[in-house]
């Protein structure tokens, strides 16, 4: 409905959305609300413990280290087949497949950031 209206108004051309851009429409629409739900839940879940990470060192650390695995991995074949893979896994992949993976790690990273949040100084 939004995207209709916003269409409408002639101020854009085209729009892109999730659902339709990384294909979790074609299982019909509660599948697709599942699909989008876990994906967008792992990438809060993400970002949430990077963001609680941040004020330590080890924080750092591991946004260093991310930037320096995609540096690595995106020229080299292999390792870019692999991280074709996890994306691949995580977002386009068997609908089973994706939800369940995503929703593995983004339990995992929740987990991880118990301790952290356990140390913060409320």
């Amino acid at each position: 409905m939004v995207d209709s209206t916003l269409l409408a108004s002639g101020k854009f051309d085209t729009m892109l959305d999730m659902v339709n851009t990384f294909g979790f429409y074609r299982y019909g629409p509660l599948v697709a609300f599942m699909q989008l739900f876990v994906f967008l839940l792992l990438v809060e879940a993400f970002a949430h413990t990077l963001t609680m990470a941040r004020t330590a060192w080890y924080g750092w650390v591991a946004d260093v280290a991310l930037i320096a695995i995609i540096s690595v991995f995106t020229p080299i074949a292999p390792l870019r087949a692999a991280e074709m893979w996890l994306f691949h896994l995580i977002i386009f992949g068997n609908v089973f497949a994706q939800i369940g993976s995503s929703l593995v790690l983004a339990a995992g990273l929740y987990e991880l950031s118990w301790p952290i949040l356990n140390r913060k100084k409320m």
